[in-house]
């Protein structure tokens, strides 16, 4: 037994006591050697498979996004897209490279694209807050606040400190009717941000929603002492004291919401590096964008200018052909509004807005029947336009179909609820299907929000005075 625990040693090899140890039987010495051979075939396996996985799932130069009709853009903003595609294109697993083009086609309105390039780019680099930031952003746009909310969490998480991203992270919540992760949202912007009254109109929001109208009061006053030219701020004060009994409060924050010509909005600067990536004829209707929504006269024939200018470039550019439509809407020069917005119609027939605003033009020169096949037509690819419900409501009740224009008012109304002469429209609509009742439930409303409208006042008079059956 003593002899069968001796370890064997190699040929040749002496024992301790001085004797050389038998030779190792031959057969037994290569069951090691294969041993060492299949592990090393297998490993060599894992190895080469590891390999291709790799190869195989890397970014390639063909997976980079490309819009189509490259070549028949305006030129300037082809060479822009040209020279970001060609860094990326070099760099397919770059973050950097597939992120810049990512903000070229977002400043460029190639959202679709740049929602592409943002999502490879945090694939590829996921400790970088801007691309979470830039998906969320395109997402709120899109009007998925669920998608919105989990890219704000990932720009938090890389940076707690983001304001702006805060923010967001408190409208998608509460676009979700998420109120206590909204509330957490917009307290810690107030932190962030102490100068700034987003955040107080946020926690505003979710105390209204909660019927918690004295601390909803508290946090719109805050706003309006750190921005007084904010008119949601005003609109909301106004509306809350009308609820509180504070009339006349709520008068003059109503009458300031109607001396603001131009909405504010909160800073965000990953925003501004994208603005100024636009450019030819995206960069000069971004400009007259922006003038157009100031709604200033006196810069109408500004506007005018360069819409005329993009359209000698691009004569079938549906955003300037609607927009310069709608200029003339305002200006009231239906004649020149009329073929504009018809040919940006038959360029992009399923876009809601150019039919909208022609359905407008056809309202204001008292062309009802045209007005409510536009509005129609328009709100069946884009359900949700306020603008598009009220003309098609008015329209109706022009045609004396009132039983027709009452769902689409109150659909306007429930998404706009500051609409004040829709309402008057409405209450008419009952009144003239002979639901006295409903009207004056409507004009009540009406009056609590704004007590001046004399003809409202004057409806709901006859209404109450009216003989009873």
């Amino acid at each position: 037994m003593a002899a069968s625990r001796r370890r064997k040693r190699p040929k040749g090899a002496v024992d301790r006591r001085g004797k050389t140890a038998k030779p190792a039987v031959r057969g037994k010495r290569t069951r090691p050697i294969a041993v060492m051979v299949s592990v090393a075939v297998v490993a060599g396996g894992a190895w080469m498979a590891a390999y291709w996985w790799r190869a195989s799932s890397a970014p390639s130069v063909e997976s980079v996004p490309i819009p189509e009709n490259l070549s028949a853009m305006d030129p300037s903003v082809a060479a822009v897209i040209n020279k970001a595609l060609a860094a990326a294109r070099q760099s397919p697993g770059d973050a950097r490279a597939i992120g810049h083009l990512g903000r070229v086609y977002h400043a460029n309105d190639f959202l679709a694209l740049a929602q592409e390039c943002y999502r490879r780019a945090e694939r590829l680099d996921t400790k970088t807050a801007d691309w979470p930031y830039y998906i969320a952003r395109l997402a709120a746009a899109d009007g998925l606040p669920q998608q919105a909310r989990e890219a704000y969490e990932r720009t938090v998480a890389l940076v707690p400190d983001d304001a702006a991203a805060r923010l967001g992270l408190g409208q998608a919540c509460l676009d979700m009717g998420e109120l206590d992760p909204a509330a957490a949202a917009f307290s810690r912007y107030n932190d962030l941000a102490p100068t700034l009254p987003w955040g107080h109109i946020g926690l505003a929001k979710i105390a209204r929603r909660r019927q918690q109208f004295e601390p909803a009061a508290g946090h719109l006053e805050s706003a309006c002492r750190l921005d007084p030219a904010n008119p949601e701020a005003h609109y909301l004060l106004a509306t809350t004291y009308r609820v509180l009994g504070r009339n006349a409060d709520a008068d003059r924050h109503m009458q300031q919401f109607e001396a603001q010509d131009e909405p504010t909005e909160p800073p965000a600067p990953r925003m501004a590096s994208v603005g100024r990536l636009a450019a030819g004829v995206q960069a000069q209707i971004n400009v007259a964008s922006r003038l157009l929504a100031r709604e200033q006269v006196q810069e109408y024939a500004k506007v005018e200018g360069i819409y005329k200018q993009i359209l000698v470039q691009e004569p079938g550019n549906y955003e300037a052909l609607s927009n310069l439509g709608e200029l003339y809407r305002r200006q009231r020069r239906y004649p020149q509004a009329v073929p504009v917005l018809r040919k940006a119609v038959a360029l992009s027939p399923t876009i809601a807005y150019g039919r909208i605003v022609l359905a407008q033009v056809y309202l204001e020169t008292h062309r009802y029947a045209e007005a409510e096949a536009e509005a129609a037509t328009g709100l069946q690819y884009d359900p949700a336009s306020v603008r598009g419900l009220r003309v098609l409501g008015r329209a109706r009740m022009k045609l004396h179909n009132f039983a027709g224009a009452i769902p689409s008012l109150q659909s306007a109304i429930n998404r706009s609820p500051k609409l004040i002469q829709d309402r008057f429209t409405l209450a008419l609509c009952y009144q003239a299907l002979g639901r006295s009742t409903e009207a004056a439930v409507i004009l009540r409303e009406l009056l609590r929000l704004q007590p001046a409208h004399a003809r409202a006042s004057v409806l709901l008079n006859q209404i109450q005075n009216a003989p009873r059956n």
